[in-house]
């Protein structure tokens, strides 16, 4: 089934290319927020990033440091950043590779990096590693589900991020995306899916994934129970995004598929009541059966 398109998050791509047309400038731009339900269950989809002052993180400081020791960086709305200027990522470090956030806090158990985003400013449980900001032009959109409503839920969200006429290959290269799969089961990862919009009838392709919630914490994880409570909130399922440094101009015209000028990234969260249904995928199946809500 095929739907008009509803954009949580999209980018202008901007005619202004470098010396060579190896880099891309886009903007970020306004876009509606979509969420569907199933049975007697409410939820908000809320996208959040960290705060950013003349050009460094907003840290909550020592008096915000959680159980496990993390110092977490003061986060906000996706709001402010709505139309700045973005570009492929620059690696900074010696390596020229991509790594992983170690700023401060508690030593990561793998011994790659130490600084956690802790969630607490949101009542949400826990903490997820980022990529270092020496990383610069990665785009935060944490992405949590609350829920609204009066009964237990399944929650899973969707994201579909631009590929057009970029290749399977090509892109795999050309995106990179931090998720949360510790709490999130990533039950579907689908390249060259074609959305339509209803208003142009053009078609397009898209890079889709979707996240289905594990359980609240750990305990209910191990017990299979994947609900979300009235008035919890998820810990993220995206966390964030970046084009590849090799990104070049001509590929991001490619990635252009609908020919509207934008780079367009569609979140959508979906919840079903949990009473009735035996687990999230037989919930999911009963209310959606097979369609993507695209």
């Amino acid at each position: 089934m095929k739907k008009k398109i509803l954009l949580v998050l999209s980018f202008l791509a901007v005619i202004g290319l470098s010396v060579g047309g190896t880099i891309a400038y886009f903007t970020a731009q306004d876009a509606e927020v979509a969420t569907f339900t199933y049975g007697n269950v409410k939820i908000e989809q809320l996208q959040y990033e960290r705060v950013v002052e003349n050009g460094e993180w907003i840290s909550m400081g020592e008096s915000n440091k959680d159980q496990w020791g993390y110092i977490p960086d003061k986060i906000q709305q996706v709001t402010s950043t709505q139309g700045s200027a973005i570009l492929p990522a620059v690696y900074q470090n010696e390596k020229n590779t991509m790594i992983w956030d170690d700023r401060n806090g508690s030593e990561a158990a793998s011994g790659e990096g130490s600084h956690q985003q802790s969630w607490g400013q949101l009542n949400a449980p826990g903490s997820n590693q980022l990529f270092d900001d020496s990383v610069r032009n990665v785009v935060d959109r944490f992405t949590f589900v609350k829920n609204t409503g009066n009964e237990d839920a399944y929650v899973r969200t969707w994201v579909a991020f631009e590929q057009g006429n970029i290749s399977e290959e090509q892109y795999e290269r050309i995106i990179h995306v931090n998720q949360n799969e510790s709490w999130w089961n990533k039950i579907q990862e689908i390249y060259d899916y074609e959305i339509t919009d209803e208003e142009t009838g053009k078609v397009n392709k898209y890079y889709v994934i979707c996240y289905e919630f594990k359980g609240e914490n750990a305990d209910n994880r191990k017990a299979g129970i994947q609900t979300l409570s009235p008035n919890a909130i998820t810990r993220p399922s995206l966390l964030q995004f970046y084009l590849d440094p090799t990104t070049t101009g001509e590929e991001v015209e490619l990635m252009d598929g609908n020919g509207n000028g934008q780079l367009d990234v569609i979140t959508i969260s979906q919840a079903v009541q949990a009473e009735g249904f035996n687990n999230a995928q037989n919930a999911f199946d009963k209310a959606f059966g097979t369609n993507l809500p695209f």
